[in-house]
């Protein structure tokens, strides 16, 4: 999702304030605990992201993912 897509589908949405770094960041949070390894590929790309805290948390999740057992789902 780029910045402008964000723009449309949130337009009004409590979501927007959460901006679409914030939501990045969530989905890797999210991906990191849901312990599907199938996650693996995107979260190597937001772990290059621009913002610090979406990079940072892609990575976190990348660990989880590669130290606990594949649940595949």
């Amino acid at each position: 999702m780029n910045m402008d897509e964000f723009r449309r589908i949130f337009r009004g949405s409590p979501v927007k304030r959460a901006k679409l770094s914030g939501l990045l960041r969530n989905a890797a949070i999210a991906m990191g605990n849901s312990g599907n390894r199938n996650h693996l590929p995107r979260l190597r790309e937001l772990a290059l992201h621009e913002n610090p805290a979406v990079a940072e948390h892609a990575r976190w999740a990348i660990a989880r993912l590669e130290t606990t057992p594949d649940v595949d789902r």
